[in-house]
């Protein structure tokens, strides 16, 4: 399945928050934090500013989570503005 976003809309598969600490400890899903960065999957018509492949940073309470067959569970669909920024290799 295939799925488009409307106008200035963009798709970021999210990135995982790690399951342990640093010092091992196993986290619950509530300890985790909620992630901030991901990298988009698809854009909307309308969308100037980013690019499908892009790493991206978002807000952490932004957009709205989807679950789409065939993309992945980790999906968030927001709207251009709430990108803050790219992240490049240096």
């Amino acid at each position: 399945m295939r799925f488009i976003p409307l106008t200035d809309m963009v798709l970021i598969q999210t990135v995982i928050a790690p399951e342990t600490s640093e010092g091992g400890i196993v986290l619950p899903d509530s300890a985790r934090q909620k992630p901030d960065e991901g990298k988009i999957i698809a854009i909307g018509p309308d969308v100037k500013i980013v690019a499908i492949g892009d790493r991206v940073i978002f807000g952490k309470y932004v957009g709205m989570e989807l679950n789409i067959p065939g993309v992945g569970d980790n999906v968030l669909l927001l709207h251009e503005t709430d990108v803050y920024g790219k992240l490049e290799d240096v």
